[in-house]
């Protein structure tokens, strides 16, 4: 055996025993003093890395929304181009058309464009009123009394 290897001695009683587990508990009990801070440190840690992680959602959600606007309005800014496009240089006005695609509101503008394009020329007469239409009322009227008279 070498002189380097320490010899072990047993206590000599119960006393010097439990002082020797005493003072290994405390060196165990020494390594994990700051335990409990870093055990409400790391709590705090997760309940803030939490918060970001809810603050970070909300953040994303308005991104969204905004993005959905300006999808929405681009969309509307789109149609009302295509519309206007559409009408040039007609009777047909633009916030007319209805439909969300060119060609939706191509098919809305030929169903519209016959019912405009007469718009300078009645295909009946009016009944009431003055001019002619007051005088054919005036010329039924007697005619429903002269059938009245001879019946």
């Amino acid at each position: 055996m070498s002189d380097s290897t320490a010899t072990f001695t047993p206590p000599e009683s119960q006393e010097a025993l439990d002082s020797l587990i005493n003072a290994q508990v405390e060196a165990e009990r020494a390594k994990y003093a700051g335990f409990d801070d870093f055990k409400a440190k790391a709590a705090k840690f997760d309940a803030k890395e939490a918060e970001n992680l809810t603050e970070l959602q909300k953040a994303t959600q308005r991104a969204d929304d905004a993005e959905a606007k300006v999808a929405a309005w681009e969309q509307a800014k789109q149609v009302s181009t295509w519309a206007a496009e559409i009408v040039k240089d007609t009777a047909v006005p633009a916030d007319a058309l209805r439909g969300s695609t060119k060609e939706e509101l191509q098919a809305h503008f030929e169903q519209l464009k016959p019912l405009v394009a007469g718009e300078g020329r009645r295909t009946h007469k009016p009944v009431g009123g003055s001019g002619e239409g007051g005088q054919e009322k005036g010329r039924a009227a007697a005619a429903l009394r002269d059938l009245m008279r001879s019946a």
